[in-house]
C-alpha cells in the first residue's frame, strides 16, 4: 500500500507475515513474536501480539497462495468478520461475510476506444 507523504510518512505500522495469520488467530495469546514474523520495535508495540478478530482480503486469494489451507479454514471460522474485495469469486471470497466487487482492467480502461471516439480522415470516413 502506498501512503502519501504527510505527517504519517515516517510511521511504521505493526504487521505480521501473511502466511502466519492463521497461526496467530488459532494460538492467541500464546504466540511469540518470532512465530508470526513481527519485527522487533523500539516502542510500546514491541512484543505485543495482535488479537485478530477480522480480516480484509483485497485482490488476493490466500487459500490458493498460502501453505496450510486446513489451518486457514479453522482460523477463518474463529473470526468475527471477513471482507473480501476481488474481481471474481475466489475461494477466499466464498468464506467472506462481505464480498465487495472491484472493476477489472477492461472495465476501467476498456480494450480499445469505442466507435464514438474514432477519428475522421480527410475523406470524412471514420478510421
Amino acid at each position: 500500500m502506498a501512503y502519501p507523504y504527510d505527517e504519517n510518512a515516517n510511521l511504521w505500522w505493526a504487521s505480521i507475515k501473511s502466511d502466519r495469520w492463521a497461526h496467530c488467530v488459532l494460538n492467541y495469546p500464546n504466540v511469540k513474536r518470532e512465530e508470526i514474523g513481527c519485527w522487533p520495535r523500539d516502542d510500546a508495540l514491541d512484543g505485543n501480539i495482535p488479537n485478530i478478530k477480522a480480516i480484509f482480503w483485497h485482490g488476493s486469494d490466500w487459500f490458493n497462495q498460502l501453505t496450510n489451507i486446513n489451518k486457514e479454514i479453522e482460523a477463518i471460522k474463529k473470526l468475527e468478520l471477513v471482507v473480501c474485495s476481488d474481481s471474481t469469486i475466489t475461494p477466499s471470497g466464498l468464506w467472506a461475510d462481505v464480498l465487495l466487487p472491484i472493476a477489472t482492467h477492461f472495465e476501467r480502461h476498456d480494450v480499445a476506444l469505442p466507435w464514438t471516439r474514432a477519428t475522421t480522415t480527410s475523406t470524412g470516413l471514420k478510421s
